[in-house]
């Protein structure tokens, strides 16, 4: 089991600047990012160079990239097939859905 204890340091919406939150707050958990804190426990431990890090972060970068786009590219399902296969493939009755 893994727990995570995160806070969530961009706003709900990209219109959100998050004002409501107090910026030493946010300046404390920026210290405490989990992706920056990996990135360099790997480079202190040498596990591996930075520019074989910036190689994979592009990799990735560009995968999610063209997932996104093909994902957009795909045309509007039909209303009621929208949600099949959204979470299972197992047929469950939708009550919460709108007749």
């Amino acid at each position: 089991m893994v727990e995570l204890r995160y806070f969530r340091r961009l706003g709900h919406a990209q219109h959100d600047p998050q004002e409501y939150v107090d910026p030493a707050l946010m300046a404390e958990w920026e210290t405490r990012d989990p992706i920056k804190r990996f990135h360099a426990r790997i480079l202190d431990r040498g596990s591996a160079p930075e520019d074989e890090l910036r190689a994979i972060r592009q990799e990735v970068d560009d995968k999610c990239k063209y997932a996104a786009e093909r994902a957009i590219a795909e045309p509007v399902p039909h209303g009621p097939e929208a949600v099949d296969d959204v979470y299972t493939d197992v047929p469950m009755p939708r009550p919460w859905t709108r007749a």
